[in-house]
């Protein structure tokens, strides 16, 4: 079991969605202290303000995870206010619809760098400091959509969660006899602010009624963020949430010429449904 109450937490994506919603939950577990990152000030305060109030000794950071220069400055403030990092938490994230030929260098390398590597990058700067203590632990933030890919057009969020699900259980692999925990969540849809701020490509604004689509099937992030903080202190690695999620994960693995069955079906009918929203 890992018992949050006590340690030093970091948490990155911090001002909104599954981050803000996590962030607040460690809070309410009692740490030492918690820093939170993200490049949203505004956010940022409001997230501080409210794990003030929970009576949790909080500051907050400006990070820029696509930016190692900045990733390992603020690792190192909050090592150098806090004394100490126990557990970090990379919840910084974007998402990106867009149909494959449509999408851009830029657009490949935005998702790449802030996806991927953000969380490569907060791993790299924090290992050595829980390598030389013996201990700590990593959480990830990938997607079911890192497990399998249910509906088209999300090619480049697809090809970043599936890389944090595999640097997640790389770093378990190597780092577990070292004394590093990792658990890696993997969320169905959740009500966050990230389908507001998807990236469309090839397709007119209008298409963002998917998005919405979505969210009438998606869960609250403090209910997300509860069941990351059981997996935490199970100790668990993988940490699939929402129903459905869990039960197309099982399809996947399982039962995967029915799982492809279904998907061809599904981005047929999809297909169809996005015509009228296609560019040009």
């Amino acid at each position: 079991m890992t018992d949050i109450a006590g340690k030093c937490v970091l948490v990155t994506g911090a001002a909104s969605g599954i981050g803000r919603a996590s962030a607040l939950a460690f809070a309410a577990e009692r740490p030492a202290a918690i820093a939170l990152c993200d490049i949203d000030e505004a956010g940022l305060t409001q997230t501080l303000d409210d794990a003030n109030r929970l009576g949790c000794r909080a500051a907050a950071i400006f990070m820029d995870v696509s930016d190692q220069v900045s990733v390992r400055s603020g690792i190192s403030e909050a090592i150098d206010r806090f004394g100490r990092l126990d557990l970090v938490m990379n919840a910084a994230g974007i998402g990106m619809f867009g149909a494959f030929e449509m999408l851009t260098d830029e657009d490949w390398r935005r998702m790449v760098d802030i996806n991927l590597w953000g969380t490569i990058n907060v791993v790299r700067a924090v290992y050595p400091h829980m390598l030389a203590r013996g201990s700590g632990h990593v959480v990830t933030v990938a997607s079911a959509n890192g497990i399998y890919a249910p509906i088209p057009y999300l090619a480049p969020y697809v090809t970043t969660k599936f890389g944090v699900v595999g640097l997640s259980e790389a770093l378990l692999v190597e780092g577990r006899p070292r004394g590093i925990r990792v658990t890696c969540a993997c969320p169905g849809n959740v009500k966050t602010p990230i389908y507001d701020r998807a990236v469309f490509r090839g397709f007119t604004e209008k298409a963002r009624v998917m998005t919405r689509i979505n969210m009438l099937v998606a869960e609250k992030p403090e209910k997300t963020a509860a069941q990351i903080v059981r997996g935490i202190k199970r100790n668990q690695f993988m940490v699939v949430t929402t129903p459905a999620a869990r039960l197309s994960a099982y399809t996947r693995t399982h039962f995967s010429s029915l799982w492809f069955a279904y998907t061809h079906a599904f981005t047929r009918a999809s297909e169809k449904l996005m015509r009228r929203y296609r560019e040009g």
